[in-house]
């Protein structure tokens, strides 16, 4: 007996609660309006017109129920579904039993340009006009799973689990789709679908002009640039506007022109008949490459040769790529860089970072970068992207270097045939050079620091700081104008003469009235609280004691709270026995300030060592604060901003003290060294690792298994951090007597240190993408260990950048070829009244230097020629190429840029008449029209 299928139609319905919204529409397919979209700030709401109609709800019950009565093999779906005569119900029907579900609506709206679906997370688009959006839709992972099966097996292309990864075109709306399928490759078994749509209908360069992204004359001269085969680059940020320009160029090549293109996934549409498209083949024993398409292209004797996007590990193939603006952005969120965020140094973590600064809250942001003669320098980074991408990083270990991650299709840099390679982070091999930076930039002149002072570390807790000392300065004033001065009773200002405290805040006030210099203040004491008995001097100099307690602190000691307020009151710092260990703790504390009396020694309960514990208050918060509240062990980390700025004896006492508290410093039986410690977290480690690096040591850093800490408590110390080079250095700051040669295998080849790639592993993470861009040569560092990366996106923020960047290292182009590129096509895009406008400009490039012919003016919103260009036919000495290779003269190519720009006027005025959407002429309808118009008028101008 066969089977029947239970039905229930799923609806999209409308969110419940208010929304504002933006802007409103509906998609609608021959004629009939199927969804109702509502654009909010941050989200794309979408739902069915089905569901906010009750007759039409009444109607999905009753077709439930009918459907619910379909025989298999009695009466064929389709069949069944093609008599519902209600368009908007058919189209829940069938979008349900022959679609892509929920994905509907996205496929049909045109202002939509990609989709991106996880499992258990709101999907989000990207609109033409407003951005990067949510939605309103969450997809289960068993809906997910059925999405994919669908888009694959309408493209023919197989998905399981044993094949998880798959890119394709959807035959249907020929949509590109990029699938992770669930399988042992996540880690959580998890899914990701990204579908980058392509237009049925690419924009012409009418429409362009209509929504002020070329201008008239800015279109004409790319139309001359194409018709007599001028190179054309077009560079800008992801999501700018290059594909659809490129799209609208190539609308431009003469209909009876010959053409092949190459490309890895096919993208492109020409309006030409003569059309040959070609992509490669990456899989199977045969490989076909781009080299081998454009040598193919060469032989079939085409006019133009399209190269569309390029991932080979090739610098030449990478170069085209960057060109076109793509690439593969590398860090994940928590991928540590050493960055100066609005001024203050420290490790961060990436994601934060960026993020921060895309939503306003960071306005300056530095890395060290290499400048163009390859030295590291505190660089101001020009851009920041956010992208969504496959949740694969490799983990890369190297000999003596940290251990950092990147995303799997990173172009990592690398050191090969005495100089500066690129190579994906997944090809990387066991033996590559991984390339460093020697030493730390200073940090901008004017912001090293020599002391700190109470009152500046502990400003949040003004209110509760009294200082002492003050008594002779005021004496000299007197009671009465004492107290009219700091608003306070005369009985009150009487007791500061004598010798009372005076409150912090009162303190600060009678010096700026000039009643206490600076000077008196700089001499004080500080307590906290009016009884507080622990003492400690006004301004702290940032000696080397004070780095060594701070060190030891951040290795092994605790704090202790006072319940009442939940702050810090005393610090216990863990000695060891038989080594004059606690009397050197104490000899740093009186150093510092802190008076013996505050000072006790005990034993440990283990009996296993000593503790010396600071009854000290105001210590215990100083130090708190100096470690801006990361005291808890697991979360600790070198304030790099105070150590960097600091004298060079205070970073030898913060190694000191930590290596002193859980690290060691022995020798072997031949007389070498063993230099190691351990951290309890990534962030401490790879900070040790910087400021060793800041007193010419360097240092790698391990993940080792969860154990037992140095200090034997049980400390679950997972980071090794070992002396690879410097060991003399590192001997004399830890006060051992001996001598000691490196025997590490990083190599210092003069410019930079180079590790050895150890190990590499594939790791799973759930996280965005980011990237920072820097001016050329585009290279920072990231993690602790300075390794050298390369920007992976390509924003080329001005062609002159670009240049520079192909002919540095690692590309390195040769000089001679990049003569040849002239034309340069820079996208924009910026927010105006909450949508995203673009506009493009052109420029010229002649003997390095950049000539802008076409730029946009901010205040008329307009893309206008440059004012000291009168003829660009004139102007650039590349046009002398035309002219021999196509023994045109420039009286010719004058007369003809000159009708190119009275043909599109005309054409664009004419169908702006016809059709206010510019829908017609269509994409494939345009170049016939402009090429028989543009001959009409050459050959009236002839004629004349």
């Amino acid at each position: 007996m066969a089977a029947k299928i239970e039905v229930k139609l799923r609806l999209l319905e409308k969110p419940k609660g208010e929304f504002k919204c933006i802007e409103q529409y509906a998609i609608p397919r021959g004629g009939e309006p199927l969804y109702h979209v509502c654009i909010t700030n941050d989200t794309y709401i979408v739902y069915d017109v089905v569901a906010a109609d009750p007759k039409l709800l009444k109607e999905v019950s009753r077709l439930e129920k009918e459907l619910y009565n379909i025989i298999v093999g009695d009466e064929s779906l389709v069949e069944r579904i093609g008599k519902i005569k209600d368009p908007k119900l058919r189209h829940v029907v069938e979008r349900q039993f022959t679609g892509y579900g929920f994905l509907e609506p996205f496929f049909m709206d045109p202002d939509i340009v990609n989709v991106h679906v996880m499992v258990g997370r709101p999907a989000q688009v990207l609109h033409r006009f407003y951005g990067r959006l949510y939605t309103n839709l969450a997809f289960s992972s068993e809906e997910a799973k059925e999405l994919a099966m669908r888009l694959a097996a309408a493209a023919g292309k197989p998905l399981s689990e044993a094949l998880p990864l798959a890119s394709f075109i959807e035959p249907r709306y020929e949509a590109r789709v990029s699938l992770v399928y669930m399988s042992d490759v996540t880690m959580r078994r998890d899914m990701t679908i990204d579908i980058r749509k392509l237009p049925e209908n690419p924009w012409t360069i009418l429409k362009l002009i209509h929504f002020g992204t070329l201008s008239i004359e800015e279109a004409a001269f790319l139309w001359l640039m194409v018709k007599y085969k001028v190179p054309i680059i077009i560079v800008g940020e992801l999501m700018s506007g290059k594909t659809t320009v490129a799209a609208a160029l190539m609308a431009l090549v003469p209909p009876e022109s010959r053409v092949l293109t190459a490309e890895d996934t096919p993208e492109f549409r020409i309006p030409v008949k003569y059309w040959t498209r070609t992509t490669t083949r990456e899989f199977g024993e045969y490989k076909i490459t781009y080299f081998d398409l454009i040598k193919t292209g060469v032989r079939l004797s085409v006019d133009y040769v399209i190269v569309g996007e390029i991932r080979g590990e090739e610098a030449r193939e990478w170069a085209h790529a960057i060109l076109l603006g793509h690439g593969a952005v590398c860090l994940p969120g928590d991928q540590l860089v050493l960055m100066m965020v609005d001024g203050k140094v420290d490790l961060y973590e990436v994601g934060a970072v960026v993020s921060g600064v895309q939503v306003g809250k960071y306005r300056s942001v530095k890395v060290i970068a290499l400048n163009r003669e390859g030295r590291p320098e505190w660089v101001e980074v020009s851009g920041t992207v956010v992208k969504n991408g496959s949740n694969r990083f490799v983990r890369i270990t190297s000999t003596g270097g940290v251990v950092h991650e990147v995303h799997e299709d990173h172009l990592v840099v690398i050191y090969k045939n005495n100089g500066l390679a690129c190579k994906k982070a997944k090809e990387l091999e066991p033996g590559d050079l991984l390339v460093a930076v020697k030493y730390l930039p200073p940090i901008p002149s004017g912001s090293a620091l020599t002391s700190i002072d109470v009152f500046s570390v502990l400003k949040k807790y003004v209110n509760r700081l009294y200082v002492h000392g003050l008594s002779g300065p005021l004496k000299k004033v007197g009671a009465p104008r004492i107290s009219k001065v700091a608003g306070v009773p005369y009985h009150r200002a009487y007791s500061w003469l004598r010798g009372s405290a005076v409150p912090a805040a009162k303190a600060l006030e009678l010096v700026k009235v000039n009643v206490v210099s600076r000077e008196d203040l700089e001499g004080s004491a500080v307590t906290f609280g009016t009884r507080g008995k622990c003492k400690l001097p006004y301004r702290i100099p940032l000696s080397r004691r004070l780095g060594y307690l701070i060190g030891l602190f951040l290795a092994r000691g605790t704090m202790r709270y006072d319940p009442g307020d939940g702050l810090p009151n005393e610090i216990v710092f863990r000695a060891k026995i038989g080594e004059n260990s606690a009397r050197r703790i104490t000899r740093s504390l009186e150093e510092v300030g802190v008076r013996r009396e505050a000072v006790r020694i005990e034993k440990t309960s283990s009996a296993r060592g000593l503790k010396v514990v600071v009854g000290s208050k105001i210590f215990a918060t100083l130090v708190y604060e100096v470690l801006e509240g990361r005291t808890r062990y697991g979360e600790r980390s070198i304030p790099l901003d105070l150590a960097l700025r600091a004298p060079e004896g205070f970073r030898e006492g913060l190694i000191k003290g930590f290596w002193e508290g859980c690290g060691l410093v022995l020798r072997d039986g031949k007389g070498r060294f063993r230099t190691i410690a351990k951290a309890p977290n990534r962030k401490l480690a790879e900070s040790l690792v910087v400021v060793l690096r800041s007193l010419g040591i360097d240092a790698g850093v391990k993940v080792a298994s969860s154990g037992k800490g140095l200090n034997g408590r049980g400390n679950r110390a997972t980071y090794v951090i070992r002396i690879t080079r410097g060991k003399e250095r590192f001997l004399r700051v830890m006060g051992v007597r001996g001598k000691s040669k490196d025997h590490s295998k990083v190599t210092d080849n003069g410019n930079y240190l180079l590790y050895p790639v150890e190990k590499i592993e594939v790791v799973e993470k759930d996280s965005a993408l980011y990237d920072v861009e820097v001016p050329a040569p585009h290279m920072y560092t990231i993690s602790g260990g300075l390794i050298v990366t390369h920007n992976t996106t390509f924003h080329a923020e001005s062609p002159e950048a670009a240049l520079l960047r192909l002919v540095s290292p690692p590309i390195s182009v040769d000089p001679q070829v990049l003569k040849l590129l002239n034309v340069f096509v820079k996208t924009n895009v910026f927010e105006r009244g909450g949508k995203r406008t673009f506009r493009h400009e052109v420029h010229i490039v002649e003997e390095n230097i950049t000539v802008p012919l076409f730029i946009y003016d901010p205040k008329t919103d307009k893309i206008v020629m440059n004012t000291q260009i009168e003829n660009p036919i004139r102007a650039f000495r590349f046009i002398d190429r035309i002219v021999l290779a196509h023994r045109v003269p420039k009286e010719v190519l004058e007369r003809e840029y000159q009708a190119m720009v009275e043909t599109i006027k005309e054409t664009y005025r004419e169908a702006l008449e016809k059709d206010p959407t510019l829908e017609t002429p269509t994409y494939k309808e345009l170049p016939e029209i402009l090429y028989r118009r543009l001959e009409g008028k050459l050959r009236s101008y002839t004629h004349a």
